[in-house]
C-alpha cells in the first residue's frame, strides 16, 4: 500500500475505534450489528481521510513551489520642463520696422538756359559729393557779356550822378546869391528832381549788375549739401532751359526711419509730442538689418512723432534719426545703411517694476499657466499679464519668486496630478542681461529681408512701412 496507504488505514481504524467506543456500538453478543456499524463508519470517514490527504499534499507541494519575481513599481509621473520664476525690473523694448529714408531729397533744376559744357566725375548715380562742390557747368559766355554790359551801364550812371550832384551844388550857390533862404528855393531851381533821377538810375544799374552776376553764378551748379546722387537726367552737351530737372540727390548727414506703432505700444513709450519741447533724453532705437548675408546693428533715437493716425491701419508713426548712415564721417567699420534698406527696430520704452518674464509657451490659455508645487504636483494658476510679445510674457501678479513654471504643453492636465521636473536651462539662462520684449532671430530677419526685396520687385507699393502690433 505504501507509506500514505498505511497512514490512511491507521488513521481510519483509530477513528473508527474511537467512534465505536463513544457510541457504545460494540457488543460482544451482536456481531452482525457491529459489522454494519463498521461499514457505515467507513462510508463517512474514508472520503474525509482522502480529502485530508489531498489537502496535506497540496500544502506540501505549494511550499516547495518557487515564488515568481516581483515586478518593479513604475513611476507614472508626467515629465515636464520647467523654468524658475524670477522677479526683476524690466525695460520694455517695443519692436517695429520701417524703411531707411533720406532726411532731405532734392531735385537739381537749372536756373539758367544754355548748353552743359562740364560734368563732374561725381555726377553719377551713387556719386558722393561735399557741399559746394561743382557738379555741372552751363556755357556762360552770354552771362559774362551781360555782366560786362551791366557793369558798363552802372559806370555811366554813376558818372551822370556825379555830374548832377555838381550841378545841384552850383544851383545852391546861385540861389544863395539872391539873398533868400535855401528852404524857399523851388526844387527845380536846385535841380533836385534831376538828382533823384540820376540816383535811381544808379540803383537800377546796380540791381542789373547783381542779376548778371547771379546769372553767371547759376551757370555753375554746386552741391547744396553733403550728399549722393540718386538720379541723373542730363549729360554733357545737352541744352537745358530754365526749370529743366538735371537730377535728384539726397543728404547723407543723417537718415530717418518712419516707425509704425500700435495704440498699445504707446503705453510703454515716452515719445516727443508735436508742439512740445522734446525731452533731453529721447528714446533710443537699435536698428538691425542684413548686409552681405550678415546682421549688423545701428543706433539712433526718436526725434519726433507725426501726430496723425493712419485711417486704414489705425497706427501711429514715430520718426527715428540715424546719424552718418553711410559711415563717412565716423568710419566705424560698419557697412553703409543705404537709403531704402528695410530694418527691424527695437525702441527703448519705460521700466516695469518687479515683473516676472516667462517664455510665451507657458501660456495654457488666456492668462493661465501651470506650476509645479513643492510636492511635485501640478497646479493651474491664473496670472495678470502686463505685456506680451511674440517670445515672452511679462507677469505682474500671480507668480511668486522661485516658483517652477511648466513650459511643456500637456494634452491632459489635471489639478494635483504628479509631475517630474526637467529643468529648461535655455530659458533659465539670462546671463544678467537687460530683459527686453523679445529678441531678433537672425535667420528669420535675413529671410524677411529677402522676402521684402522680392515683394518690392513685384509690387512697388510694398516699400511702405508695415504695421507692428504687439501680441
Amino acid at each position: 500500500m505504501g507509506f500514505w496507504g498505511e497512514i490512511s488505514s491507521y488513521n481510519i481504524k483509530s477513528l473508527v475505534s474511537d467512534y465505536i467506543n463513544k457510541k457504545g456500538m460494540v457488543r460482544n453478543n451482536d456481531k452482525e450489528n457491529y459489522r454494519k456499524s463498521i461499514m457505515s463508519v467507513k462510508k463517512v470517514f474514508i472520503p474525509i481521510g482522502i480529502l485530508t490527504v489531498g489537502v496535506v499534499g497540496l500544502l506540501i507541494m505549494s511550499s516547495l513551489k518557487t515564488k515568481p519575481p516581483k515586478k518593479p513599481v513604475i513611476d507614472k509621473s508626467q515629465i515636464v520642463e520647467t523654468v524658475s520664476a524670477r522677479t526683476e525690473d524690466v525695460q520694455f523694448q517695443i519692436r517695429s520696422q520701417g524703411v531707411v529714408q533720406p532726411r532731405t531729397e532734392s531735385n537739381l533744376v537749372s536756373q539758367v538756359s544754355g548748353v552743359i559744357n562740364y560734368i563732374s566725375p561725381k555726377f553719377v548715380v551713387g556719386g558722393y559729393f561735399k557741399k559746394g562742390e561743382i557738379l555741372l557747368k552751363i556755357e556762360d559766355v552770354d552771362y559774362q557779356i551781360i555782366l560786362e554790359q551791366s557793369q558798363a551801364r552802372l559806370d555811366g550812371d554813376k558818372a551822370r550822378l556825379a555830374q548832377e550832384q555838381a550841378r545841384v551844388e552850383q544851383a545852391e550857390k546861385e540861389w544863395a546869391l539872391t539873398g533868400r533862404a535855401k528852404k524857399d528855393a523851388p526844387a527845380l531851381a536846385l535841380r533836385l528832381p534831376n538828382l533823384k533821377e540820376a540816383q535811381a538810375q544808379v540803383r537800377g544799374s546796380e540791381a542789373d549788375l547783381r542779376s548778371a552776376r547771379l546769372g553767371l553764378e547759376r551757370a555753375t551748379i554746386r552741391a547744396p549739401y553733403d550728399g549722393i546722387l540718386k538720379l541723373k537726367l542730363t549729360d554733357l552737351g545737352q541744352y537745358v532751359n530754365v526749370g529743366t530737372q538735371l537730377g535728384t540727390s539726397y543728404a547723407v548727414d543723417y537718415a530717418e526711419v518712419r516707425l509704425s506703432l500700435s495704440d498699445r505700444d504707446l503705453a510703454y513709450l515716452e515719445l516727443p509730442q508735436p508742439g512740445h519741447e522734446p525731452a533731453a533724453d529721447l528714446p533710443r532705437v537699435i536698428f538691425t538689418a542684413s548686409y552681405g548675408n550678415q546682421l549688423y546693428t545701428w543706433h539712433g533715437q526718436i526725434i519726433r512723432t507725426e501726430g496723425i493716425i493712419d485711417e486704414k491701419s489705425r497706427v501711429h508713426y514715430a520718426v527715428a534719426q540715424i546719424d552718418d548712415p553711410y559711415n563717412i564721417e565716423k568710419n566705424t567699420g560698419l557697412p553703409p545703411l543705404s537709403v531704402g534698406t528695410f530694418v527691424k527696430a527695437e525702441i527703448e520704452g519705460i521700466w516695469g517694476k518687479s515683473v516676472v518674464r516667462l517664455p510665451r509657451e507657458v501660456l495654457q490659455g488666456v492668462g493661465t499657466v501651470m506650476v509645479m508645487d513643492t510636492k511635485n504636483k501640478l497646479r493651474v494658476r491664473q496670472v495678470d499679464i502686463l505685456r506680451a510679445d511674440t517670445d515672452w510674457i511679462y507677469v505682474s501678479d500671480g507668480i511668486a519668486e522661485g516658483e517652477k513654471v511648466i513650459t511643456t504643453s500637456l494634452e491632459t492636465r489635471v489639478e494635483g496630478m504628479a509631475v517630474k521636473e526637467q529643468v529648461n536651462d535655455r530659458l533659465n539662462d539670462t546671463n544678467g542681461q537687460t530683459l527686453v520684449a523679445g529678441k531678433t532671430d537672425p535667420e528669420k530677419l535675413i529671410d524677411d529681408e529677402n522676402d521684402k526685396s522680392s515683394d518690392s520687385t513685384d509690387n512697388p507699393s510694398s516699400n511702405q512701412p508695415m504695421s507692428s502690433v504687439s501680441q
